[in-house]
């Protein structure tokens, strides 16, 4: 197992934590270090009750840090996460992936960007209405996040409306064919008449970081071209991106 793995996914952007969790730590330990050490000496000496006294205002104190530091981790968290799938909104998913494709390229490592889009979920909400457009969206959230290895570093975002984007870090030689083929048999197994939603199926282009593929910009362009000619060639299919696929219309979609 890689070393990388053993990272909890927490303290991956360690310096940005660090500096979260830290701060307030440092500043709170630093006052009561000051002002309790004064209390002491004012009082004469360390007795038992001074010692008691500073002991319990410094563990209180240092668990108030702890405490507004995780508040304020658990809103960052919160706003990075779309509230009805629970993948990556679209800016924290893109700024990932420019730090891994970065690492990727750095140790040379493979990578995969893939695109989902689910078939006609215009004529789902034009027909049952957007509410069961909304659950239907937050059934495929988790369908999408358990398909990958997050203890690989795997990780979904919602790149907008029905579309979604999965990065695959260090897949080996079948692991993107593996996961896009678990999307799809998850999307068949699952029981959509059970939660009162009509059944869907889904179209995926993806692409692998390659010599003609080493920033991010082209690996979303790769995988939208592969996922163009999925949804312009039947729908309901999985394509990987080859030489020769056509530019999408809308080209730079970043």
């Amino acid at each position: 197992m890689k070393l990388r793995w053993l990272v909890h996914p927490f303290l991956r952007n360690w310096r940005a934590r660090f500096g979260l969790v830290a701060l307030p730590l440092f500043v709170l330990t630093a006052f009561v270090l000051k002002y309790g050490t004064a209390f002491a000496l004012t009082a004469g000496q360390f007795d038992h009750e001074s010692f008691i006294y500073f002991l319990v205002s410094t563990i209180t104190l240092m668990m108030l840090g702890i405490c507004f530091a995780l508040y304020y981790y658990r809103e960052g968290e919160i706003g990075r996460f779309d509230p009805l799938t629970g993948c990556l909104q679209r800016k924290p998913f893109f700024e990932q992936l420019y730090a891994e494709v970065s690492r990727a390229n750095r140790f040379d490592r493979p990578l995969a960007l893939i695109m989902v889009d689910i078939d006609h979920f215009k004529s789902v909400n034009d027909r049952f209405g957007h509410p069961t457009g909304d659950r239907l969206l937050e059934e495929l959230g988790p369908i999408l996040r358990g398909s990958i290895y997050p203890e690989r570093g795997d990780f979904a975002g919602r790149y907008g409306g029905e579309e979604f984007t999965i990065c695959l870090i260090e897949p080996n030689e079948q692991g993107v064919e593996m996961v896009v083929g678990r999307i799809q048999q998850s999307l068949r197994d699952f029981n959509w008449t059970k939660h009162g939603l009509p059944a869907v199926t889904v179209s995926i282009g993806y692409a692998k970081l390659t010599q003609d593929a080493r920033v991010a910009e082209d690996l979303v362009d790769f995988a939208d071209r592969a996922l163009f000619r999925a949804k312009h060639t039947g729908r309901n299919q999985a394509i990987a991106y080859h030489d020769g696929l056509p530019v999408h219309p809308h080209h730079s979609r970043l």
